[in-house]
């Protein structure tokens, strides 16, 4: 929380920038698309009612479209990116 509140990282496409292995890539909210070790959805394909390949939570509510990483962080205290298959 306090490195996020430092960098002024707030929402997933500034952390990013921060993170190692992830990447956001978005020209709309229709064309997102949040890759971990290049893992996770090819960009610029709208899959609409698919799940992504990457699972997207905040405070352990499963976020199932891309386009809400766009949504502002408010008082966040960590962040966590798991990379395997620990959220399965």
């Amino acid at each position: 929380g306090a490195k996020v509140e430092e960098t002024g990282a707030f929402n997933v496409n500034r952390l990013k920038e921060l993170v190692p292995a992830v990447q956001l890539y978005s020209s709309n909210p229709r064309n997102t698309t949040l890759n971990i070790r290049g893992q996770g959805s090819t960009f610029g394909l709208t899959n609409d009612g698919i799940d992504p390949g990457v699972g997207f939570y905040v405070d352990g509510v499963y976020y199932a479209r891309p386009a809400v990483t766009a949504l502002d962080f408010i008082d966040v205290e960590r962040i966590e990116v798991l990379r395997g298959p620990q959220g399965t």
